[in-house]
């Protein structure tokens, strides 16, 4: 096949590409991180109950069950990680609406135990009124699923179901305190302590007391989740108000949008005709760009969108070196096609060159990120940068090339002046 018609599949190809990103990108917007649309972000540490080592089982355990209440939350794309090295959970809310509300449920151990009364504090004191309980003779370990019911006054409850060990032990708890009260504990309080009637053998129960709607819903969220393993304390918690982050978004497009249009201007003073082609390579490779981070479903956080800017800066020194050497041949005496050909089998492995070491240094930023940092800002910034130079070799290569190639057989590229250089004399 010759070489112009293949340089016009290349070129079909890329603005076929660039059609479905933008399509793409209009149907689903790129996700953005807290840092851009408000949320919270908390590192929880691990610690053990009983003071002892916390194990990997206990903190991968601990990191399910995180997982498993904050998609109950509703938030949309949560990041919950481990903290490589450390008994550290990284927690990602973006967008939520309650961080206190939403830590409070995420750190509640929901240890859930069923225990005699033995009888009631004193009238007067600090414990006036206080429950006397005795050993704990079940554990929410026996709870099968919960969920919200409401009573015959229309109160908040959770109704509970047993397993089958559980339906078994609550028939023989319950035939032993006819006549008495079990007290049901979430977290070392009493929620209810109801007077057993009867023996109970159809493994299902309510928990009562002033309930909402939400404090309901949320004690059933815990309660199907499980109890934590650890205890977890907070040793660092961030939380961004949706004002700064569109404030920090807007901020950002506009510091994007101004670097992009400076670059432009000077391809444009500097290589004239040559800079045109630059300028359209450029908005090709930011559709594409944002394309690539919209399929593969990609978090855009503010060290992620100053990777990009990085980024477009190195697609315009790709353009630039292999613009240097099409001027270098075209002022040997060769004709413009026969210049932007040589010029581009001269230039293009100083652009691999020169992307691959960027690409070592960001592949060495998300190693790190992840052996010390957790996640956060670096990984972020890293993985837009190695994105931008795989996007910024193919730009060069699918349409800056055969562009440069297909424009260098108008007759504008034999002046000297609409190129930028000049023939020897």
């Amino acid at each position: 096949m010759p070489q112009r018609q293949k340089d016009t599949i290349s070129l079909l190809l890329v603005l076929a590409l660039v059609a479905g990103a933008i399509f793409l990108v209009w149907r689903t917007p790129v996700r953005l991180g807290l840092d851009l649309q408000g949320g919270m972000m908390v590192v929880l540490s691990a610690k053990s109950a009983d003071g002892g080592k916390v194990t990997e089982n206990e903190i991968e355990q601990a990191k399910f069950i995180i997982e498993e209440r904050v998609n109950g939350l509703g938030v949309t794309e949560p990041q919950i990680e481990r903290q490589i090295g450390t008994p550290n959970i990284i927690v990602q809310l973006p967008g939520i609406k309650d961080p206190n509300q939403a830590l409070k449920l995420i750190r509640s151990t929901a240890l859930l135990e069923f225990k005699e009364v033995l009888g009631t504090g004193p009238e007067t004191g600090p414990n006036a009124g206080q429950e006397d309980l005795g050993p704990t003779l079940m554990t929410g370990k026996a709870v099968k699923s919960a969920r919200v019911g409401t009573s015959d006054l229309g109160q908040a409850l959770v109704e509970f179901t047993l397993t089958s060990e559980g339906t078994k032990e609550f028939a023989k708890i319950t035939k032993r305190l006819i006549n008495k009260q079990l007290a049901i504990v979430l977290d070392d309080k009493v929620v209810s302590a109801p007077t057993i009637q009867s023996e109970i053998t159809g493994g299902r129960g309510e928990i009562t007391g002033k309930f909402t709607i939400d404090e309901a819903k949320d004690l059933v969220l815990v309660l199907n989740t499980g109890a934590l393993p650890v205890k977890l304390d907070v040793a660092q918690q961030q939380t961004v108000g949706p004002t700064l982050g569109q404030d920090s978004l807007t901020a950002a497009l506009r510091a994007g949008l101004f670097g992009m249009l400076m670059v432009g201007i000077f391809m444009l003073l500097v290589y004239r005709a040559l800079g045109l082609i630059a300028v359209l390579s450029l908005l090709v490779f930011a559709v594409i760009f944002g394309g690539i981070l919209t399929l593969i479903g990609a978090t855009l956080t503010l060290p992620g969108i100053a990777g990009i800017i990085l980024t477009a800066g190195l697609a315009a020194d790709s353009s630039i070196v292999y613009f240097e050497r099409f001027q270098e041949e075209f002022r040997q005496g060769r004709e413009p096609r026969v210049s932007a050909k040589s010029g581009f089998k001269h230039a293009f492995r100083a652009m691999v060159d020169g992307d691959m070491t960027t690409l070592i240094i960001a592949a060495t930023l998300v190693f790190l990120s992840y052996l010390y940092f957790g996640s956060g800002p670096i990984r972020g910034f890293a993985f837009t940068l190695s994105i931008g130079i795989f996007c910024d070799l193919f730009i060069i290569y699918f349409f800056t090339r055969p562009a440069l190639a297909k424009a260098s057989g108008l007759s504008i590229f034999n002046n000297p002046l609409f190129i930028g250089a000049r023939r020897p004399t």
